[in-house]
């Protein structure tokens, strides 16, 4: 199938043949088993079979039925193979944004949302889950159903940036924020952040921000709308830029509609 119809390996599982063989590279040495009494599903079959699930979001029967395997079998290699996923790619492509990057950031803002100094649009976006066991309300959102929460830092390019994830569905953005590994060190001025500089011919050097909205501290490094509806020109010139954090909840909207696809399939 992989040589055969790349067309059909493309809309099946989302990716190109060429793509699935070096995720494959990278992960099938982690999902390698030993045979015993019957031999072992191989490293290509236990990511094809995980890809299915992520992409379709079909009932892990069917991709049982598919794969002529049982639905546990399925069960333990979607996980496994998940987790093997997310082991050997974080060190390779999760890594928090060095000076550079941050500056190179700054510049897409401005280019594209003419957002001078911007650094990232921060937002929290709700995942539905089903109720967790004996959770009680810690799950529940104001919206009035079970949640986990994504917080997230996105680029000018509706890239993830910086990411925070699982929080319980009750807890509030500013409070995940405080607590999250980025919000710690922008809070004690740890964050590689390029310092201050002049913008056009004023005379004053303003320091690069994150924007978040109002749910979000006002610091040195944070920038949220002005309150209220009877504004200046000047503030209301402000708040749309400030707004162009809509486009974290565009991109993790998207995300969140996947997740909510794979949560009621089983």
């Amino acid at each position: 199938m992989i040589r055969d119809d790349p067309q059909y390996f493309f809309e099946t599982f989302r990716m190109t043949p060429e793509s699935f063989q070096e995720l494959l590279a990278i992960v099938g040495p982690s999902l390698k088993k030993q045979n015993c009494v019957r031999e072992a599903i191989s490293p290509s079959e236990r990511l094809l079979m995980t890809l299915a699930y992520l992409v379709s979001g079909d009932q892990q029967k069917s991709i049982a039925k598919n794969y002529r395997v049982g639905k546990a079998t399925v069960c333990f290699i979607v996980r496994e193979t998940c987790k093997s996923i997310f082991d050997t790619l974080k060190p390779l492509f999760l890594i928090p944004p060095a000076r550079g990057d941050f500056r190179r950031i700054a510049a897409e803002f401005e280019n594209i949302w003419q957002f001078p100094n911007c650094i990232g649009a921060i937002d929290g976006k709700h995942f539905e889950i089903p109720a967790p066991p004996n959770s009680g309300s810690l799950y529940h959102n104001y919206k009035k159903y079970f949640s986990i929460i994504l917080l997230a830092v996105c680029d000018a390019n509706y890239n993830f940036i910086l990411i925070n994830n699982g929080a319980c569905g009750s807890e509030s953005d500013g409070g995940i924020f405080r607590r999250s590994e980025f919000g710690k060190r922008i809070f004690n001025g740890t964050l590689p952040l390029p310092p201050a500089r002049k913008l056009g011919d004023t005379e004053n050097s303003c320091p690069h921000v994150f924007v978040g909205d109002e749910a979000f501290p006002l610091l040195q490094n944070m920038m949220r709308p002005f309150p209220g509806d009877n504004l200046t020109i000047e503030k209301r010139t402000e708040q749309s830029k400030a707004h162009n954090r809509e486009h974290v909840r565009d991109f993790s909207s998207s995300v969140a509609t996947t997740a909510r696809h794979h949560s009621h399939a089983s």
